[in-house]
Order: C-alpha cells, then structure tokens, then sequence
C-alpha cells in the first residue's frame, strides 16, 4: 500500500503534513494490536490500517517507546529522561533514578504494583 497523502485519527481529525507518513507491507493475517513507532520527533501509535491512532510531537530523540505489562506506556528522550503515559496518554510520571546514576534508554519495566526496573549508568564514568 502506498503512502496516504492524508491520513486520519480515530478522532478523524486530519494529521499535520509534517507527520512522518508509515508505510506497512500487509499480509493477508496482521496481528491483533497497534505499532508503537518513534520516528524522533514524533511517538506514533498505528493499527493495522496504517491509520495514526495517536501522535505526539516531543522535542529530542526517542528511545525504547513501549507499551508495559500493567498498561502504562513509557518512552525515553535521550539522554536521561524517560516518562510514562497514562491509558488515556496522558502523562503521569518521570522515572528517576537514585543520585549518581542516569538512566539507560535501552530498558525500562513496570511492575503491577507500580514499581519498575529501569537500567542505569553510572555518571562517574561519564565525567
């Protein structure tokens, strides 16, 4: 399927022209679900359809734009701050870490309980 020229939200609102427009090589049995994409400006959620069914534009790169376990959905902007989105996406936390340490954008994950694991660099090593 080629690019659209104009794509819609479920919201069918019309995307800006200067959303990075996704292009997916169909088969005839996608799986259930959404792509979580960050084409660095932008977290983009698509369906099957090729259809947005989210964006956001972010300033910085994004690393590790996920969906966790417990429903939370979590990005990282390089190179030390990762967030979390709510089910609605809206935000509703920064992840920190303890002093001396930054975090990684290789990895982050949530617990049900709400607590997580997130890797980390030592900043010593960096200075």
């Amino acid at each position: 399927m080629a690019p659209k020229s104009t794509m819609t939200t479920t919201a069918d609102t019309s995307l800006p022209s200067y959303i990075p427009l996704v292009n997916i090589d169909k088969t005839n049995n996608p799986s259930p679900g959404y792509y979580f994409m960050s084409a660095s400006p932008y977290l983009e959620i698509i369906d099957n359809e090729d259809t947005p069914v989210f964006y956001r534009y972010v300033q910085g790169s994004i690393y590790d734009f996920d969906l966790q376990p417990d429903g939370e959905v979590t990005f990282f902007i390089y190179p030390v701050t990762c967030y979390g989105l709510d089910s609605s996406l809206n935000l509703v936390r920064v992840f920190n870490t303890s002093d001396g340490f930054s975090p990684d954008v290789h990895d982050l994950r949530v617990l049900p309980d709400g607590s997580y694991y997130i890797l980390v660099k030592e900043l010593s090593q960096w200075i």
